[in-house]
């Protein structure tokens, strides 16, 4: 008997729309980017932020939506602030510029992947210990306690958060999906919301002073932004006392912040802007 290969999962950060580098990230994960077929044991998780930015949003969805249809089950996309924008009941948050926006179409597939339930908030990785969450941005300590309503997060586990954080528009409380931070309010926000939570102010300085009332209860990975500036090579507005539980890997650009207890929040968002990050890789977890 042939034994199958073992399980795991590979995390890929944003996007933005650099459909070229995407599909050479998949092919190195040994995935066939022409018929959407995983290498038998891979599941693939997107923190969000397909679009916008790059010059290829409609050929990175065309991208997912292969992988989609060929690996079903296994390929796990997550929504991001920018896909948010036209998802959210009301219209866009932030703006941006009329070239980058989604065509009609592409704006309804997102919309069509969103409520068919294609696209979520957030992903389980069953990992040793605590288990992992990864989200777009990050859950912070506050908006873990608000999503569950005052109950101390060391006695939700992680598939219980996932499922409160996929549930949050069929429970009609879209605007605690997406609430704002530092970001777009220029103030640091306790209560962060998984789409908006800056990396370095709110989400981990959040969980470095909420250690005192718990440990951190799971292992995060997310997207979105990054602690460190990878092109001055210097850090975001960050206290030193959490930096120095920070280790920072330049070469992936993944930067991993240690709770006391031992719990981990890792950055996987690579920073690509018009022109791609000169460096991208995933966060591959093992027998996950």
């Amino acid at each position: 008997m042939t034994t199958p290969p073992p399980a795991r999962t590979a995390v890929i950060g944003d996007v933005g729309g650099h459909a070229e580098p995407f599909a050479s990230l998949l092919t190195d994960l040994g995935a066939d980017t022409g018929t959407g077929v995983l290498p038998e044991g891979l599941h693939i998780v997107q923190v969000g932020d397909l679009i916008h930015r790059g010059p290829g949003s409609a050929a990175v969805l065309d991208l997912v939506e292969r992988f989609l249809t060929g690996s079903p089950g296994r390929w796990h996309q997550l929504i991001g602030n920018h896909e948010a924008q036209y998802l959210r009941p009301g219209g866009t948050t932030f703006s941006w510029p009329a070239e980058d926006t989604l065509s009609p179409t592409d704006a309804d597939r997102l919309r069509s992947w969103w409520q068919d339930g294609l696209m979520n908030v957030a992903a389980h990785v069953p990992t040793d210990g605590p288990g992992t969450i990864v989200t777009h941005a990050g859950v912070t300590p506050g908006f873990a306690l608000m999503a569950h309503q005052g109950v101390a997060t060391g006695s939700v586990s992680a598939a219980e958060m996932v499922h409160t954080l996929n549930d949050l528009p069929r429970a009609h409380r879209d605007d605690l999906l997406w609430q704002e931070g530092l970001m777009l309010t220029g103030e640091v926000t306790p209560y962060a919301g998984p789409l908006w939570a800056e990396a370095a102010q709110e989400l981990y300085t959040g969980w470095f002073w909420a250690q005192g009332a718990g440990p951190v209860p799971w292992d995060q990975v997310h997207g979105h932004a990054n602690p460190v500036d990878f092109d001055r090579r210097a850090w975001w507005p960050i206290s030193q006392l959490v930096a120095d539980r920070c280790t920072v890997d330049l070469q992936r650009r993944h930067v991993t912040f240690r709770s006391y207890a031992g719990a981990t929040i890792t950055s996987i968002d690579p920073g690509h802007q018009g022109t791609r990050s000169p460096q991208w890789a995933p966060l591959v977890l093992d027998h996950a």
